[in-house]
């Protein structure tokens, strides 16, 4: 059965929005990835050197929710490569712009972030709604496309805080399982969120 959008709320694959995406995933993390002495277009500035969204990579999908023409959503889907691959950060250059303190923070913060995807696996790597657009059906929008995204062998997951009791709720809603918890002391401390929990889903059949 067809998913019935929430009125004027186109959800597509994108790439001409970059700006606007990091914006949104910054400004809906900012307690997360805040960093002193930057102001926001700097900060803006930080993310894009570490986050570039391609249209030629093949391990990875960027998608938006559009409302009347402006990004009110976004969601990264990542799923495993076959090949390795390493970060393309110029380390020396961010520091020099950036700064040492705050080029080194947001990698460590990153790196604490990053799962490792098994066979099959569909990982939610990232999903933000802007503020002004809450409870209007975005987000759960964006996670149905993401269970369409898959095939009946496949497995769609994602970490989410404990803290996080309204993006639970909505997850557990649309049929995602906890299949485990994880306490990180790193994670504690760069983000005051020790505890999270791995959420995944499967296709009925």
């Amino acid at each position: 059965m067809a998913k019935i959008l929430p009125q004027n709320l186109i959800i597509s694959r994108s790439y001409k929005q970059e700006d606007a995406i990091q914006k949104l995933v910054l400004t809906a993390f900012r307690s997360k990835f805040t960093t002193k002495k930057l102001n926001e277009e700097q900060q803006l500035q930080l993310v894009h050197s570490f986050w570039q969204i391609t249209d030629d990579d093949p391990t990875q999908k960027q998608f938006v929710a559009l409302k009347n023409g402006e990004v009110r959503g976004t969601m990264l889907l990542r799923f495993k490569s076959t090949k390795t691959t390493k970060p393309s950060w110029n380390f020396l250059s961010q520091c020099r712009t950036f700064g040492v303190r705050n080029t080194l923070r947001i990698m460590t913060q990153l790196l604490a972030l990053e799962h490792t995807l098994t066979d099959n696996e569909c990982y939610i790597d990232h999903i933000a709604v802007d503020h002004t657009a809450q409870r209007q059906g975005i987000g759960k929008a964006l996670l149905q496309r993401a269970q369409s995204e898959i095939s009946s062998n496949e497995r769609l997951t994602l970490y989410v805080s404990e803290k996080n009791s309204n993006a639970i709720q909505l997850y557990k809603a649309l049929g995602f399982q906890i299949t485990k918890q994880n306490t990180s002391l790193l994670r504690g401390l760069l983000f005051n969120e020790a505890s999270w929990i791995f959420m995944e889903w499967r296709k009925l059949t």
